[in-house]
């Protein structure tokens, strides 16, 4: 290693690689961009406080509307508009971290609360478009 390290300096400075700038260039760049990927990556895996009481507060939200929405069963328009704001701010929360982030977070399966909204509001909307609700 410590050769390595006498050695690389004049690598560098060997008159073909003097004439070749852009090798020097290119490998700052690469050098600067797995520097970012390990700064992001330990970004992600370790938000700061403030983004898990954002990730917190906005699934509360979710799971505030999903449960007025299931108060108003028998208005779908009410419904269904409660569903939305449900799997919005849900959604909200999922672009702010991961679903494995969030599930340690407020314990609880992020996708199947995803999937259980969306199945819901499908299934108003199509009562919603049924004959018998127009009438």
């Amino acid at each position: 290693l410590s050769m390595l390290l006498v050695t690389l300096p004049h690598f560098f400075d060997e008159p073909t690689l003097k004439r070749d700038h852009m090798f020097r260039h290119c490998a700052s760049i690469v050098v600067g961009l797995f520097g970012l990927s390990l700064l992001s990556k330990l970004l992600l895996e370790h938000p700061d406080k403030s983004t898990e009481e954002h990730v917190q507060s906005l699934v509360q939200q979710a799971l505030h509307w999903r449960d007025v929405a299931s108060g108003e069963v028998g208005n779908a328009p009410l419904h269904l508009s409660h569903l939305v704001a449900a799997s919005t701010y849900l959604q909200a929360s999922r672009i702010l971290a991961d679903d494995i982030f969030i599930e340690r977070l407020v314990g609880m399966d992020v996708a199947k609360l995803h999937d259980r909204l969306e199945a819901d509001s499908e299934r108003v909307r199509q009562s919603l478009r049924s004959p018998s609700v127009r009438n």
